[in-house]
């Protein structure tokens, strides 16, 4: 499925597979406490929009639903600010994909 992104008219073609690293919601590569904020500021206003799902409009859950019970919910930032806190941490998606 080829989508366009918002800033430009070249189309791209978004992954089947995860397309970024779990709880990295804003992209930047790196888990940090941003990412848990951005992932609260969604699950407080649904309208809001997350760079990951900006990006990856189909599969922006790959990414932003860390303990993988097909919602964004308080407990997703909680994960990953616990993972901003101990990188040690296993995210549960990431023991389900075994990483």
């Amino acid at each position: 499925m080829c989508i366009r992104d918002r800033t430009t008219t070249e189309t791209t073609t978004e992954p089947t597979t995860a397309p970024g690293t779990a709880g990295d919601v804003n992209l930047d590569g790196i888990i940090s406490a941003d990412d848990a904020a951005i992932t609260l500021q969604e699950t407080l206003n649904n309208a809001f929009e997350m760079p990951c799902e900006a990006y990856y409009p189909n599969t922006y859950m790959l990414i932003a639903d860390v303990n993988a019970d097909n919602l964004i919910t308080s407990s997703d930032s909680a994960y990953i600010l616990q993972k901003t806190l101990n990188n040690a941490f296993k995210l549960p998606i990431e023991e389900i994909r075994g990483e």
